[in-house]
């Protein structure tokens, strides 16, 4: 059935794989932000841009260690919303 493995991990872990996640990139400079780019945590891929306006952005990444160095595939440096 549709969602049944997402289900599923629900209840017999506990915790969802991936989520969405509100971020913000830390730059003086407007350069916009393109859908698919990769979010890092401390050079590793976590996710991916869905959507992006200004310097904020959503992204469908899994759970962010704290304090991990987040940052775009283009380097730019990224903060936590939610």
């Amino acid at each position: 059935y549709t969602g049944q493995e997402i289900v599923a991990r629900t209840e017999h872990r506990g915790q969802v794989k991936r989520r969405a996640s509100l971020l913000r990139v830390r730059t003086d400079k407007h350069l916009g932000v393109s859908a698919g780019q990769t979010v890092l945590a401390d050079g590793n891929k976590i996710g991916t841009v869905g959507c992006g306006a200004g310097h904020v952005l959503s992204a469908v990444c899994n759970p962010v260690p704290d304090g991990s160095n987040l940052t775009l595939d283009d380097g730019r440096d990224l903060v936590q919303l939610d």
